[in-house]
Formats: structure tokens, sequence, C-alpha cells
């Protein structure tokens, strides 16, 4: 596994043209990700790989700002199958991490498929099917 990871990594490192990454800052309250909804202030990290590319990768973090301590982290790989006007990706996340705030590490693994359709140059609509367990 250890193997796979490190080869995985290397070859994503050699193929990958351009990267991106960001930190947001938040007080708290609801989510549409339902992972990230929390009562206390908290940071969001998110960095990943070219969206541009066929096959994309990308991390999302929630920090605690009190303790500095991750809350989740969820590991995300995405091929697009289609890229024309109908966009098409399929994704899995390996694994999505949830840590509690007594430690306590929960894990579970989802897949997803998203589609995009460009109406014009100022509008799309989207899609998104997510399924975990």
């Amino acid at each position: 596994m250890k193997r796979f990871l490190f080869l995985t990594l290397i070859i994503s490192s050699i193929t990958v043209s351009a990267q991106y990454g960001g930190i947001e800052a938040s007080t708290g309250g609801f989510s549409f990700v339902p992972d990230f909804t929390s009562e206390d202030p908290h940071f969001i990290l998110s960095v990943g790989t070219n969206t541009d590319k066929r096959l994309q990768g990308q991390l999302l973090s929630l920090i605690r700002t009190e303790n500095l301590v991750p809350r989740n982290a969820i590991f995300i790989t995405r091929y697009k199958f289609l890229d024309k006007r109908l966009k098409a990706t399929i994704g899995t996340h390996l694994p999505a991490l949830q840590i509690s705030d007594d430690y306590q590490v929960d894990s579970f693994f989802a897949q997803e498929l998203r589609t995009d359709y460009g109406i014009n140059e100022k509008w799309r609509l989207s899609t998104m099917y997510l399924y975990g367990k």
C-alpha cells in the first residue's frame, strides 16, 4: 500500500502542470457540505491540482481555530470523462476522515458523479450525486 501511494504521488507530481491552494476563515454556522457545519470558528484549507486536466486531486480540511487541530480531512480524486459543452467527472473520496472533539477518528469512502452543462457564457447548469458509507 505504501508503494502504491508513493508511486501515485510521484506520477501525479510529474504529470500535474499546476496546483492551487487557499485558506478560508469562518465564524462557524451552516455549510452545504455537512462535514463543514460547525458552531465554532475554524479555517478551511483547500489545495488541489489543475482542474483543466482530466485527472484531478484535491484535499479539503477543516481546522479548529482554538487549538489548530484538524476536524476533518477529505482526499478527493476525480476523472473528467466528458470535456465538451457537457462536462462530466467521476470521483472518489479516499477516505474522508472526521475527528471528534475527543479525538475519535471516523472514516468513510464516498463516490461522486458531477455534470456541468454550459447554457451560455454566463450560465451553467450543474448537478452532483454523492454516495458514501
